[in-house]
């Protein structure tokens, strides 16, 4: 739905191999933090040519395997099954070689969520992504995450890519575990936040079916997320609806319709007038603009390159959008 930042997904790519493959004072790959080491014992205890073949690929590749975008990545499937099935590798050896579930338990996992600074689940704007610091009484920092990196290309099918950087989407457990599970996403079937979001091509709309609405009868609206006629059938159309359908957001947001008649409401109360009123007297003071005047109102971030910073921000600009605020 949100697409992350390219600011911090190009910091990010920056500096991700290094994160995977540290080194030691002497330049050496460190034995224990480091991925290279773990691949080149694989590779040293090869039982025949053709799992050798398959760790070389994967040494000779590494870089790529980590930091390229998902379009790429496509490019090693290929070649990697094809070598993966004659050396017959189990695919656990694979994943616990590359070891998602130590790295997700690490420092490594904490920086790159720093790095990327995702406030709220990209793919549905619903739930934070929070990153917890608290400190101990040796005064030691402990870091916690409490979201899901969603592997958009599922791990117990790629293995090696199991800690590919555009492969791994910081996501609420709700989309992660309780929707999305093990479906089979690609880059050409569903949107990827790395790469784009829903933008305007798709939109939230509410429909006032009557007078009601005016007391808080949230019942009295119906809210409605629809990808726009004109691209339902393009190659990027039919990938919106697929997150749609798959991360149940349609369903989801029918939790939130109490919400949307709210701004309703303040667009009631905040007419055009009272607005200008309210910029005269607070212009340089509260407010810098006429944007943070309606962020003051509708609660919430409306400008597209913040939607990311809270939740219900697309919601809350599409709607506002639609009663004219902005």
């Amino acid at each position: 739905m949100i697409a992350i930042n390219p600011k911090n997904i190009q910091l990010a790519k920056s500096k991700y191999f290094q994160l995977i493959n540290p080194v030691n004072q002497d330049g050496s790959y460190h034995k224990n933090e480091a991925l290279i080491p773990r691949i080149k014992k694989q590779l040293d205890t090869c039982n025949n040519a053709h799992e050798a073949n398959f760790w070389q690929y994967i040494i000779d590749n590494l870089e790529s395997l980590l930091t390229s975008k998902l379009e790429s990545l496509q490019t090693h499937i290929e070649e990697l099954e094809k070598r993966f099935l004659v050396a017959n590798i189990s695919k656990n050896t694979v994943l616990k070689v590359f070891g998602y579930d130590n790295f997700r338990q690490s420092k490594k996992c904490q920086q790159l969520a720093q790095w990327l600074d995702i406030k709220v689940c990209p793919y549905c704007n619903e739930n934070y992504t929070h990153v917890i610091r608290t400190e101990k009484h040796n005064a030691k920092e402990i870091i916690k995450l409490y979201f899901d990196f969603d592997h958009f290309l599922d791990k117990a099918t790629y293995p090696y890519f199991s800690l590919s950087l555009f492969n791994l989407i910081p996501s609420c457990k709700i989309c992660n575990s309780s929707c999305k599970g093990t479906k089979n996403f690609t880059p050409n079937s569903h949107i990827n936040p790395y790469k784009e979001g829903f933008g305007n091509e798709c939109k939230f709309t509410i429909k006032v079916k009557d007078v009601n609405f005016i007391i808080g009868n949230k019942e009295s609206i119906a809210l409605n997320l629809n990808v726009k006629e004109e691209i339902k059938n393009t190659a990027k159309g039919k990938r919106i609806q697929q997150n749609i359908d798959d991360l149940k957001l349609k369903e989801r947001y029918q939790n939130h319709k109490d919400y949307a008649l709210e701004l309703i409401h303040k667009n009631i109360v905040y007419n055009e007038d009272y607005i200008n009123s309210l910029y005269q007297q607070y212009e340089g003071t509260l407010f810098k603009n006429r944007e943070d005047i309606l962020r003051f109102i509708a609660s919430n971030y409306i400008e597209e390159q913040d939607l990311g910073k809270r939740p219900l921000a697309k919601l809350t600009r599409d709607v506002v959008e639609g009663l004219d605020l902005i």
